[in-house]
């Protein structure tokens, strides 16, 4: 492996540590007003994660990175799958049962960690690493073993908590 492809990913490793401690010091600063609680927990996470996506956004706009995790076309099957889920999810009684805690609860796990997630493996890291290596497969792999590293190193501040 050439420099440039090695410095490329010992970049996107520094940044998944950034991000992985943004997020830990970024719950710390909620907790210092909101007591713990499993609850409590989740929705700092959740509010984590919407800060840090529209940072990576804000950030990405301002660098021209293209941060694309949607198909450049949709098709009629993505659109009225997609329609059929929201229907759903908002149709189903069981979502109303326990308050506003269960919503929150799965909009934060179907759809906050997704599109943070995605906006950095699919749409920064993919996209970086796919114009350096000729091989998707290349790309793939680099990209399954931050993925790990990135889960590791979440896993390690959470031990830390």
């Amino acid at each position: 492996m050439n420099k440039c492809k090695i410095k490329t990913i010992g970049f996107m490793i520094l940044v998944l540590l950034l991000l992985s401690l943004s997020l830990f010091v970024i719950k710390r600063i909620i907790f210092f007003f909101v007591a713990r609680t499993d609850f409590s927990d989740y929705m700092a996470s959740m509010v984590s994660m919407i800060i840090l996506t529209s940072i990576i956004l804000r950030l990405s706009r301002k660098a021209e990175i293209n941060l694309s995790i949607f198909p450049d076309k949709f098709t009629v099957s993505y659109i009225s799958v997609s329609i059929i889920s929201v229907v759903l999810f908002i149709a189903s009684p069981s979502n109303y049962k326990g308050g506003i805690e269960p919503i929150l609860l799965l909009v934060y796990s179907s759809i906050v960690t997704p599109i943070f997630e995605e906006l950095i493996f699919r749409g920064y890291i993919w996209n970086e690493l796919n114009q350096i290596f000729t091989s998707e497969w290349k790309t793939y792999i680099i990209t399954t073993i931050l993925l790990l590293y990135g889960t590791w190193d979440i896993l390690v501040l959470l031990l830390l908590e």
